[in-house]
């Protein structure tokens, strides 16, 4: 069976398992799912990036389409989502994908998030090709 169950999800993110059922149940928009794909995980890496780094709260993120999110990067290669900065703006509740040429980006708003996603796609789908799903090039 391919993909990546719950339990090796929470394992290749360093979180516990009451941590990914968590985020499972409050941020995953398919609920029947037994097992992930390589960008659902990726999404969830992302999710960890700003819990963790920046501070944001699982509520936070809820707020936002986070569907939206999943389905944005299943529908993008690698090639395409290294060239891209995702944006989260909580004044709004919203966030973006916007392609740059360069990754050096500078925001000063408190409530403007972002991450240029070229070395962390990079480190992800060389880390897990080995696992789950292979990601199209």
């Amino acid at each position: 069976m391919l993909g990546f169950s719950p339990k090796m999800c929470a394992s290749l993110l360093g979180v516990g398992d009451q941590t990914f059922r968590y985020w499972r149940e409050n941020l995953f928009p398919f609920k029947n799912k037994k097992r992930f794909t390589s960008p659902e995980l990726f999404t969830f890496r992302l999710f960890l990036f700003f819990i963790r780094r920046k501070g944001v709260t699982v509520c936070n993120l809820k707020k936002l389409q986070i569907k939206n999110m999943f389905l944005h990067i299943a529908n993008n290669t690698c090639a395409e989502l290294q060239q891209q900065i995702i944006y989260i703006d909580f004044t709004d509740n919203t966030f973006s994908f916007q392609y740059t040429p360069d990754p050096k980006v500078d925001i000063y708003s408190l409530d403007i998030y972002y991450l240029h996603l070229r070395h962390v796609v990079e480190e992800h789908f060389l880390s897990y090709e080995c696992y789950g799903t292979k990601r199209k090039q």
